[in-house]
């Protein structure tokens, strides 16, 4: 299990760091193999994600890869969102936040293959 954990880890932080949603891994790590309950797994992310951040903010940075006057338009609602989010975060049941974090699942699995079925179908005419 420690093993699986490192792995799930080090894939989380990779993923991460292209700007991927890493959360999606470590959190199905931690409720699926780990049976870690989701507002607890979904906490664990958010604090797993600080240092992946730092460290690939210094690195995008370096590579000069981040537009500076385009992070405060996002970050300042991204703040309020977060804040949000936690507020309707203690409404929401354990249970209900699984099934809402499946779903987001399935509808960006659904994008994903329509997206790539269109793109199949539009070269082929």
């Amino acid at each position: 299990m420690v093993l699986l954990t490192a792995l799930g880890s080090f894939l989380s932080g990779v993923i991460g760091s292209m700007g991927f949603g890493s959360g999606t891994v470590l959190i199905i790590l931690m409720t699926v193999f780990l049976s870690i309950d989701q507002k607890t797994a979904q906490g664990i992310n958010l604090l797993f994600f600080i240092p992946c951040a730092v460290y690939s903010i210094i690195f995008y940075l370096k590579k000069r890869l981040i537009k500076k006057d385009a992070v405060l338009p996002l970050v300042i609602p991204g703040l309020f969102g977060a804040a949000a989010g936690y507020l309707v975060l203690s409404f929401i049941s354990a249970l209900w936040l699984k099934k809402m974090f499946g779903a987001l699942l399935i509808i960006i699995a659904l994008k994903q293959i329509l997206t790539m079925v269109m793109k199949k179908f539009s070269k082929s005419q």
